[in-house]
């Protein structure tokens, strides 16, 4: 887990100016956030194996439309039943977004046009773990059971 106070964010991204923005409106928000951002399959496997993130945001057009194929490595090559995993992208298309849901997204979201349209959708979407942090301080990992002597 990069941090136990904020949301945690793995942003696989290619163009690094998408990436930047990301980050700084996250930044900028009340929310508390921290964003990683990845610019290549291998270093979204890595990150997601080993930073345990609350979110993992997929760019849908990573490599020119190769979100969902970047997706279905992580899922073969990491077990990410904690976080949700969403592919981010500007497809309207149906088959588009029926291909999201293929490749193991837990959901599809279109990216906003606007900063606070940005800054809504990804404080809906941590929204979740950080209800679940100020539940569960110490984290929801399970422990395992002692037997009694």
């Amino acid at each position: 887990m990069i941090s136990d106070t904020c949301a945690d964010i793995v942003y696989v991204e290619d163009d690094p100016l998408a990436g930047r923005l990301l980050e700084e409106v996250c930044r900028s928000s009340g929310t508390p956030m921290r964003v990683r951002t990845v610019h290549s399959r291998d270093a979204a496997v890595e990150a997601v194996a080993h930073e345990e993130p609350d979110l993992v945001l997929v760019s849908v057009e990573f490599g020119g439309a190769g979100g969902p194929s970047v997706l279905k490595d992580i899922h073969e090559k990491v077990d990410i039943t904690s976080a949700p995993v969403v592919l981010f992208g500007n497809a309207e298309n149906v088959v588009d977004i029926s291909g999201a849901y293929e490749s193991g997204a837990d959901a599809y979201v279109q990216k906003p046009s606007n900063f606070s349209g940005l800054l809504n959708t990804v404080e809906q979407l941590v929204a979740p773990a950080q209800r679940t942090k100020q539940l569960y301080p110490h984290g929801t990992h399970a422990q395992p059971v002692r037997e009694r002597a």
